[in-house]
């Protein structure tokens, strides 16, 4: 069925704004049109039927006429059995000065007047809801549509706002499904996507896709939603609005209006999303099922929305690569803890897909890293993601700070990415964020300054490889730092073993007789300077009976070595 408001309606709507009067509908006409076929869309410009078609006018009552919101009013015609006969498959809405001022084709009725015994009559009843901005105030019609038979509109209203605080308890005050009513810019053009979200309790939903403009920049994107009646039912109603604030509010039929905040435009260019969105793509029991998922993989594997909760991961057979979701709007705020549980050496590596980063060690770079890696079973990280291309460290297993060495009671690697303190060479693109430790280290060299500097980082190649510090057999001593107690130190330099400058004193034969080791007098001369003493004697030493000394390669003290780490993560 075809309906809709005419050309000379809509001119007179225009006429009546222009010269503040107001719009009044008068009657129903029934017509019967030949070859009409009541699916095509109404023909707008077309004149009322010829007279000899017109089968009925129903001039409408003063309480026929009701409001259903502000830009919504509905005539209604009652006829009763007492009326006919006639068939009809076209209506029309005529005003005051004999305008027609809209139109539906319908298909063929029958209106049949009671005529007892003989035929059996019928009561018809047509409503026809007229939508136009203003309708209410340019019509002046103050009397609330009604269902002109029993009024259930307590009852119904009732229903429905127990519905509403339903999903509301349920969904909070927004919940957008993925990227459902998200606003966007589309080259020039701004629009929002389709989808399904609930504001406030009420569910909205769009099958593709809505153009919007912004009246201005900056300013804020707003969903205006409310329950709204049309006809008999009431049904959801929401536009899209732009201002700096819009708070809730109730408009003049009496319908409560909720504002919620879908996005941030501080100028042409940026669009900065606000829905609060879940990455709800099915029923809702599965949805919330899958909060607390165990995952164990033992393969390559890239994980989606279904693998929130804990991910076990085995790589004892090979390197692995597991890959986090897209951290986008449709995945929402999403928490993954991944775990390993094999102590092999083979590399695993958790990354991020596309350009999305795992915020880590962020005081090196700001954006932080595609990837990082599990070392040692039971080595974790949580990570969650903010829907906008970020992965958050909420926890990890080991926070030692980068870098750092430490000693070990074990010949074992501790969980958490510890490495060998022993100088190695590494790939700068197997391990970016300690490269860049080591370049903002300050102990940093090349390969060919190296020796001397064991302890500090190396450029390695130049372009592809880097090199730790070396610690293995190594006593640690703490920089000096303008102490001058150590001059001329600079950290990660190394030290060979010395003594320090020092004197000998032994007594003679000449001496009291103590027992004490000596050198006899007999064989004691002076020498000259810079010269050996010139008594041809040999000299004889005697010790008292004590071990004379431990003598090796090194001069060290007393000590027990542990392995040394490093923290490479």
């Amino acid at each position: 069925m075809g309906a809709s408001i005419t050309l000379a309606g809509e001119s007179l709507i225009a006429q009546k704004l222009a010269a503040l009067q107001g719009l009044e509908v008068r009657r129903f006409i029934f017509a019967k049109v030949p070859g009409l076929d009541p699916n095509s869309p109404v023909n707008r410009s077309s004149p009322k039927p010829a007279a000899a078609q017109i089968v009925y006018v129903h001039e409408i009552p003063g309480d026929h006429a009701g409001y259903v919101n502000p830009n919504q009013v509905v005539y209604s015609a009652q006829i009763g059995s007492d009326v006919g006969d006639w068939d009809f498959n076209w209506i029309g809405l005529e005003s005051a000065e004999g305008v027609l001022f809209a139109v539906a084709y319908v298909p063929l009725q029958q209106k049949r007047r009671n005529i007892p015994p003989l035929q059996i009559g019928n009561n018809l009843t047509r409503n026809f809801l007229v939508a136009f901005d203003g309708a209410q105030a340019i019509t002046g019609i103050t009397i609330d549509a009604k269902t002109w038979q029993h009024d259930f509109t307590v009852r119904l209203a009732g229903i429905d706002e127990r519905e509403r605080m339903s999903n509301r308890e349920v969904f909070g005050r927004a919940c957008f499904f993925g990227t459902s009513l998200q606003l966007e810019k589309v080259g020039a053009t701004y629009q929002l996507k389709p989808g399904t979200g609930y504001l406030e309790g009420i569910r909205i939903e769009r099958s593709s896709v809505l153009a919007v403009v912004p009246s201005a920049f900056p300013t804020t994107a707003w969903l205006d939603v409310c329950l709204q009646r049309e006809l008999n039912d009431v049904v959801a109603s929401w536009k899209v609005v732009f201002g700096a604030d819009k708070a809730d509010y109730t408009d003049s039929a009496g319908a409560r209006h909720y504002c919620v905040a879908i996005a941030d435009l501080p100028n042409s260019n940026t669009v900065t999303d606000r829905r609060p969105a879940e990455p709800i793509g099915g029923p809702l029991v599965k949805h919330f099922a899958i909060r607390n998922v165990v995952t164990s993989l033992a393969a390559d594997t890239t994980l989606t929305g279904l693998n929130r909760g804990l991910v076990l991961i085995d790589a004892a057979a090979s390197n692995r690569t597991v890959t986090l979701p897209v951290a986008d709007a449709a995945l929402g705020v999403m928490d993954i803890l991944v775990r390993r549980v094999d102590n092999a050496g083979n590399r695993l590596v958790i990354a991020a897909q596309g350009t999305d980063k795992i915020k880590f060690h962020t005081h090196l770079n700001a954006a932080g890293y595609s990837f990082l890696v599990l070392m040692g079973a039971g080595d974790f990280w949580h990570l969650r993601s903010d829907g906008a291309g970020s992965w958050w460290p909420i926890a990890r297993h080991d926070n030692t700070p980068l870098g750092r060495p430490v000693f070990e009671t074990t010949m074992l690697f501790n969980p958490g990415g510890y490495g060998p303190l022993n100088g190695r060479e590494l790939v700068r693109a197997e391990w970016p964020w300690l490269w860049d430790h080591a370049q903002q280290s300050g102990m940093l060299t090349t390969e060919a300054a190296r020796i001397g500097k064991e302890g500090g980082w190396t450029s390695g190649t130049g372009a592809l490889t880097f090199r730790g510090p070396e610690g293995r057999g190594e006593f640690l001593r703490v920089l000096d730092e303008s102490r001058a107690v150590d001059l001329n130190r600079v950290a990660g330099s190394s030290q060979g073993s010395a003594l320090q400058h020092h004197q000998h004193y032994l007594p003679t034969s000449a001496g009291a007789d103590g027992g004490t080791a000596l050198i006899l007098d007999t064989a004691w001369a002076f020498a000259l300077p810079n010269k050996w003493a010139n008594d041809t004697i040999p000299a004889q030493t005697f010790f008292d009976g004590y071990p004379s000394g431990t003598f090796a390669t090194e001069t060290r003290p007393r000590n027990i070595a542990y392995p040394g780490r490093i923290k490479l993560i």
